[in-house]
C-alpha cells in the first residue's frame, strides 16, 4: 500500500522566494467561512448597527408622535362636530316643540284636531330631554 505525501497548506506560498505571487494578484485578505468569525460583530459593524437601530427607533418615535397628534386633532374635530350637531338638533326640536305646542293650544281651544300636534310636541320634548341627558353624561365623563 502506497501512501501519499502529507498535505502542507502553506507549502506553495514559500516556493516563490521573491514574492512574485503577491505582485500578480496583490495582497489578499484572509477569507472567513464563518467558523473562525468572532461571536460579536466587529467594532465598526457594531457601531453601524447601533446607529441604524438608533435611527430606526427615532423614526418610529417620530411616526408615533405624528400619529398621536393626528389622533388628538381627530378627537377635537369630532367633539366639535358632535357639539355643533347637538346644538342644531336641540334648536330644531325646540322650534318643533314651540310650534306644536302653539298648534295644540289653538286646537284644544277651538275644538279642532289636536292629537297630531300632541304627538309631535311629546316627541320633541322627549328628544330635547334625551339630548339633555346625553349632555349631562358627557360632562360627568370628563
Amino acid at each position: 500500500m502506497t501512501h501519499s505525501p502529507p498535505y502542507d497548506a502553506g507549502a506553495g506560498d514559500f516556493d516563490d522566494p521573491n514574492g512574485d505571487h503577491l505582485r500578480e494578484t496583490g495582497p489578499q485578505e484572509p477569507r472567513h467561512d464563518g467558523r473562525d468569525a468572532p461571536d460579536r460583530p466587529l467594532p465598526d459593524e457594531a457601531d453601524e448597527e447601533a446607529d441604524d437601530a438608533r435611527s430606526r427607533a427615532a423614526e418610529l418615535a417620530e411616526l408615533r408622535r405624528y400619529e398621536a397628534e393626528r389622533e388628538d386633532k381627530r378627537r377635537r374635530r369630532d367633539s366639535a362636530s358632535r357639539k355643533a350637531v347637538a346644538w342644531i338638533v336641540a334648536v330644531a326640536l325646540a322650534f318643533l316643540l314651540y310650534d306644536s305646542g302653539g298648534a295644540l293650544a289653538r286646537g284644544t281651544s277651538e275644538d279642532g284636531p289636536w292629537t297630531a300636534h300632541a304627538v309631535l310636541a311629546g316627541l320633541a320634548a322627549l328628544g330635547l330631554l334625551g339630548l339633555l341627558v346625553a349632555g349631562i353624561r358627557a360632562l360627568r365623563r370628563r
